[in-house]
């Protein structure tokens, strides 16, 4: 019978399901990560997982425009056809 894992079992993972490299090959268009770390994900402890995770959320914050600035831009409208 598959009995659901506790969650202090599960293993952290930033991995989202699109698992393709950039155009350099050397990170993960999905979740960001490095081969090196991609690779060296299993055999890393908990503590490990979260400082590459935490940098992954600083990196995303930094290159995508703030929700206020966002927020503030005007709104184009599709012409209708």
């Amino acid at each position: 019978m598959n009995r659901p894992i506790p969650m202090s079992k599960r293993v952290s993972t930033p991995c989202v399901g699109v698992c393709a490299l950039d155009a350099a090959g050397r990170h993960c268009v999905g979740c960001g990560r490095t081969l090196e770390e991609i690779g060296a994900w299993p055999s890393l402890d908990e503590t490990a997982r979260r400082a590459i995770m935490n940098r992954l959320a600083r990196q995303s914050r930094r290159e995508s425009p703030s929700r206020e600035s966002q927020s503030r831009a005007p709104r184009h409208r599709e012409s209708a056809r």
